[in-house]
């Protein structure tokens, strides 16, 4: 899930929906899947919540999920876990990022944040984590029209989409 709502700030926003369409391209060429998917374009929150309810019994069903944000920057990788700590979708990010020799930073999970608390939420409790580089709420750019495209390069955009491609393929 990526949200939609702010296009012009480019780490927070349009890099989540770049990589998210190039991850969706690349699931789109896979022959033999292990895991299903849903790819969700959404506003931030509020189009999450709606979504969900629209869609409660599929939703209902997804086991893990991952939400894409602030991938673009140039800090350092990092991911915050899900609602449950020592949930699978934590398990894989951390050897998807170990097995690369990436350094990273593990943010343990809160309420506080992006799409994640509401598909944590108790109505639906999908393990989300969230990948990113200079996450929200820690770069001085964040949420001001300073969030431009000289934040995010194709070097990170690159690093994360490795990250995120890896991660679909752990079994």
């Amino acid at each position: 899930s990526t949200y939609i709502c702010h296009p012009s700030l480019a780490n927070d926003n349009l890099s989540g929906m770049l990589l998210t369409a190039f991850l969706a391209r690349h699931l789109k060429s896979l022959k033999n899947r292990f895991w299903s998917y849903r790819i969700v374009f959404v506003p931030e929150t509020l189009g999450a919540i709606t979504y969900c309810e629209a869609n409660e019994k599929a939703m209902k069903k997804i086991d893990v999920g991952l939400v894409v944000t602030t991938v673009g920057g140039a800090g350092e990788l990092g991911y915050k876990q899900s609602w449950q700590s020592d949930h699978l979708i934590n398990k894989m990010i951390e050897e998807v990022l170990n097995d690369a020799d990436e350094n990273f930073i593990t943010y343990p999970f809160d309420i506080h944040g992006s799409d994640e608390r509401q598909y944590s939420s108790q109505e639906f409790r999908i393990n989300c984590a969230t990948v990113c580089k200079d996450r929200y709420y820690e770069y001085p750019e964040y949420h001001t029209s300073a969030d431009n495209l000289s934040l995010i390069s194709g070097k990170g955009l690159r690093q994360s989409v490795d990250v995120l491609r890896e991660c679909v393929h752990v079994r």
